[in-house]
């Protein structure tokens, strides 16, 4: 281990004898073993002594650089500046001075010293050295014009085309960014002169033109940057631009899908060319983009930008959409638009018979406002249907058992009781029609072949009594008579849940019967009767009945109900190989049948119904 102070000692000795050369021998074995800026100066100054400034610039620099190192700016400062009293034109001296200068945000001090070191590289021609120390210069003054062109100026002097372009360009956009258009202009051509052709100038040709409101000529400068250096990201985005403002929106839309090709992933882009679908009306390529991207903006945090975008397509998801507005309405406290939309998606789950979904909603606007009466009213209809009272088992036991299959048909039968009346809808408001007023103008739609009308009318008295047989019966038949299988599904299998909700098992897998028929492959069918693959069970179809003109039909009495034989015997037997044929004889009398018991329950004439509602079970 080197002994410090037997070496200082040794070191001091020499140099009272005058022999510096020794002592700097002695010195220099300890900045080896022990680097110190002290020694390193102590050994400059030795050299400068000695008449070495060469070798004592070499010590200095040593020196420096340790106390920058160990966070001694003020000695390193000192250092330098005794280079600089060596050499005034030492170039890391002069750039040390300018990077302590900065960092003691003592901006012109560095501009000089930065400007000094630039000169000398630049006379040493290094040109990388050189070209980093005026970007320090730039970076310090961004906005110093006059600094700027000199630096320019020097660039153009020493052949730094690209730089010098580059840099009266950069002039160039100052001047635009001060509405100085002319200016702005002068320097862009200069920069053109220099180095024709430069990409950066001609997309500054291409915004100088736009602001000065010439279009075509942007387009140009744009066009004119694409055929020399290909389809670029900002190049077909300014391409995009330029031609949506100026009429040509299908060019536009082409740079935008392009553009899209390069950066499938910038969700910016995508959100554009959704604007510009919706801009022509095109309103499901609009989705179509706006889709791939709402995610995204609602991470970003653009809930405005988001709910905008929701609001104006959420018919087209009616489900997902709404899920995504309600979360942005709760987070903006917005609870009244909230209440609206969860409301709204409980509706868009009945519609899809997602009556668990669409209950689970309706309790969370009941937290909202739990003193609405429609969401109360709705939440009580859903409510029994998912859990329908259970049947009165003490009834169940009085009923007589079905007589067995070997007994003669002819066996006594126990007459059934009839059902009680319906009871009566809600009386409507004065001035308002009553339900079954309602009733009747549909079926006088439906008669004229008015099935919009009918719809209409329907939709709007379903939202009022969504628990309503009824209702729901009349609108399938509509929309079966305007071809709309989909809908006519959704009503079937609504019918099912209601019925069954009620009890009539029978009737629930007759609405899902007819469910099938129409649609075999509908997903919402999957599961819901158990034994159904590709094909239903098959059912006897019912028999036509003769009809009968409303004013002969005589007062029916009460009819017993035939026997599961006798109703067999009489069914007409059906081929399970053709099960589509079943059904459909099986929907056309039905559909009849039903029609004629509407018509005897809007007289009044509640047994007659009764006894045709029977008949369609027992075939059923």
């Amino acid at each position: 281990m080197v002994d410090k102070t037997k070496i200082m000692q040794e070191a001091r000795k020499l140099l009272a004898k005058g022999q510096i050369d020794k002592a700097i021998a002695e010195y220099q074995k300890l900045s080896k073993a022990a680097p110190d800026g002290n020694i390193f100066n102590t050994i400059g100054d030795l050299f400068f002594k000695s008449g070495n400034n060469k070798a004592a610039v070499e010590e200095y620099h040593n020196a420096a650089k340790y106390y920058t190192e160990e966070g001694f700016s003020l000695k390193a400062l000192a250092i330098h500046k005794k280079v600089l009293n060596l050499n005034p034109k030492d170039a890391p001296a002069l750039i040390a001075l300018g990077q302590l200068n900065e960092e003691k945000d003592i901006v012109t001090d560095a501009i000089k010293y930065y400007l000094a070191a630039a000169d000398v590289l630049s006379k040493e021609n290094k040109k990388a050295e050189t070209l980093e120390v005026y970007d320090k210069i730039l970076h310090l003054a961004p906005n110093n014009v006059k600094l700027r062109i000199k630096v320019a100026e020097h660039f153009s002097k020493e052949g730094f085309v690209p730089e010098a372009a580059k840099e009266y360009t950069n002039i160039g956009r100052l001047f635009a960014d001060r509405n100085d258009l002319v200016q702005a202009r002068a320097f862009y051509s200069t920069a053109i002169e220099i180095q024709p052709g430069n990409r950066d100038v001609l997309i500054a040709f291409a915004d100088l033109a736009e602001l000065e409101g010439n279009l075509e000529e942007a387009a140009g400068h744009i066009l004119n940057a694409i055929d020399k250096f290909g389809e670029s990201s900002d190049l077909l985005l300014k391409q995009a631009h330029l031609n949506i403002k100026t009429g040509m929106i299908e060019e536009g839309l082409d740079s935008l899908v392009k553009l899209l090709e390069l950066e499938p992933d910038n969700f910016n882009i995508r959100k554009e060319l959704g604007d510009l679908y919706q801009q022509t009306g095109d309103i499901m390529g609009a989705w179509e983009e706006y889709k791939q991207v709402i995610d995204p903006i609602i991470e970003e945090g653009r809930s405005a930008e988001a709910i905008s975008i929701l609001e104006t397509f959420k018919d087209l998801e009616a489900i997902d959409n709404r899920i995504k507005l309600i979360d942005l309405y709760k987070a903006a406290e917005e609870k009244d638009k909230a209440f609206k939309e969860l409301f709204d998606l409980h509706v868009a789950y009945t519609e899809q018979a997602k009556i668990v979904e669409a209950f689970e909603v309706l309790k969370q606007a009941r937290e909202i406002n739990p003193e609405d009466d429609e969401v109360n009213q709705a939440i009580s209809e859903l409510d029994r249907m998912l859990n329908p009272p259970e049947p009165d088992r003490e009834a169940a036991d009085l009923a007589p058992e079905a007589p067995a299959e070997e007994e003669p048909a002819t066996e006594p039968m126990t007459e059934p009781a009839v059902p009680p009346e319906a009871p009566a809808a809600p009386a409507a408001p004065s001035g308002e029609k009553s339900l079954p007023e309602l009733l009747n103008e549909v079926d006088v739609f439906i008669q004229y072949g008015l099935f919009s009308d009918a719809r209409n009318l329907l939709e709007a008295e379903k939202m009022k009594y969504p628990s309503n047989i009824d209702i729901h019966l009349k609108l399938k038949k509509v929309y079966m008579e305007m071809k709309e299988v989909e809908q006519s599904v959704t009503e079937s299998i609504i019918l099912s849940a209601l019925y069954k909700s009620s009890g009539d098992e029978a009737q629930s897998q007759a609405m899902l019967l007819d469910a099938f028929g129409l649609s075999p492959h509908d997903p919402r069918l999957e599961g819901k009767v158990d034994g159904w693959t590709s094909a239903p069970p098959a059912a006897p179809a019912a028999p036509a009945a003769p009809e009968i003109p409303a004013a002969e039909i005589p007062a029916a009495p009460d009819i017993p109900e035939p026997a599961p034989a006798v109703a067999a015997a009489a069914a007409p037997e059906v081929s399970a190989a053709d099960p589509q044929s079943s059904i459909d004889a099986m929907l056309g009398a039905s559909d009849e049948k039903i029609s004629e018991a509407d018509f005897h329950m809007q007289q009044g004439f509640f047994n007659e119904a009764a006894e045709i509602y029977r008949n369609l079970l027992a075939q059923s």
